[in-house]
């Protein structure tokens, strides 16, 4: 872990300047001073003099801090930091754990700044109604049915878009700030930034996440907005993918041409890389990306199929396998049938992946 020296930083930069504002101010009367020239005119001041010496005094004292602030917000972004990266089975039955070391685009430079002072970087938020729906496929595939009705009671706020970089690098750097570590299994651990994969940061999906680290960023947004934030269910996901649907695709049952990322989309990203969240339009309840770009987590266990499963919209957390969770959606790697509303994967809730993202929703306590 490297060692935060911001606040000294920040001091010592800025310091160092207001100390040299101040030394040019007062030059004038240092070389009267060393000249010996003691008995020299005074210098005649104004009414206004006072304020002029505090008004200059307040500019240092300004410029000291935004020279410090710019300053330590650079020195971050030329850091190297170790970074999540891949972690899923090898093939051989361990389990693979990539780390990676980078650092920031200089436009961080910015947002650390911006950070410092408070302006919190969060997602957007849509209201998705209430309602009522058919979940599963009803096409032979196993996984998806039965087909089954499922009533969601209440309305619920979903992000409008995948969780991005800049989003959740805020709450890394909230994290650190607060030199929280992160606890999975009463094991502690570091928060680590994810790796990018070289494609960007800012408004990218953010990648390179785990269950368990979507989990910490849900509960570390319900603070931060005093609302219950986590994990969609599974029927969650789907009624808000469909938007009142009953195709493969809110457009209809045909992937067509340039409507989302993945293998076959017809995009300029397909099958090479995520793009910037809300590249497409979005479905009828304004939500972007639920197709393609990056697969979602979502809070529920893995189940074979539908039987039994809940009518109410709640996550299905008995019965399934404890060691895989649901994510849904498709990716930028994946063909065209693997965006289908309907369809389910999972994994180990520790994996993580250049595929795999997450989006939250909201609901009042």
């Amino acid at each position: 872990m490297m060692i935060d020296l911001s606040l000294p930083l920040t001091l010592s930069v800025g310091l160092a300047l207001f100390v040299l504002m101040i030394g040019v101010w007062q030059v004038p009367r240092i070389r009267v001073y060393l000249s010996g020239n003691h008995a020299a005119e005074p210098v005649k001041k104004d009414k206004f003099s006072g304020l002029k010496h505090w008004g200059k005094l307040l500019a240092g004292l300004v410029l000291f801090l935004v020279i410090g602030l710019f300053g330590e917000a650079w020195y971050w972004t030329q850091q190297s930091y170790e970074m999540a990266g891949l972690k899923n089975d090898d093939g051989k039955g361990t389990r693979k754990n990539e780390k990676h070391q980078s650092s920031f685009p200089t436009n961080y430079i910015q947002k650390k700044v911006l950070w410092q002072l408070g302006f919190a970087t969060l997602p957007t938020f849509v209201s998705i109604p209430s309602g009522e729906f058919r979940m599963g496929g009803g096409q032979g595939i196993n996984d998806e049915n039965p087909v089954h009705d499922v009533k969601i009671p209440t309305r619920f706020f979903m992000s409008q878009y995948e969780i991005t970089f800049e989003e959740y690098d805020y709450f890394i750097w909230q994290m650190h700030q607060a030199n929280i570590k992160q606890v999975i299994d009463s094991e502690q651990t570091e928060y680590l930034y994810p790796f990018d994969e070289s494609w960007g940061r800012d408004i990218q999906p953010v990648m390179n996440i785990s269950w368990w680290d979507a989990q910490a960023y849900a509960n570390w947004l319900s603070k931060q907005k005093n609302q219950i934030c986590r994990l969609p269910s599974e029927a969650e996901w789907e009624y808000a993918a469909r938007a009142g649907t009953i195709t493969n695709y809110p457009w209809g049952d045909e992937i067509g041409s340039n409507r989302a990322n993945c293998d076959g989309c017809g995009s300029k990203w397909d099958n090479k890389q995520a793009t910037e969240v809300g590249q497409f339009t979005p479905n009828a309840f304004r939500l972007y990306d639920m197709h393609g770009n990056v697969f979602e987590w979502v809070q529920d266990l893995w189940h074979d199929n539908y039987l039994n499963a809940p009518e109410n919209g709640n996550a299905w957390e008995v019965e399934g396998d404890a060691n895989r969770r649901v994510f849904r959606g498709g990716s930028w790697g994946n063909p065209s049938f693997n965006l289908h509303s309907t369809t389910r994967f999972y994994k180990e809730p520790d994996t993580r992946a250049s595929v795999i993202g997450f989006r939250i929703v909201c609901s009042s306590h």
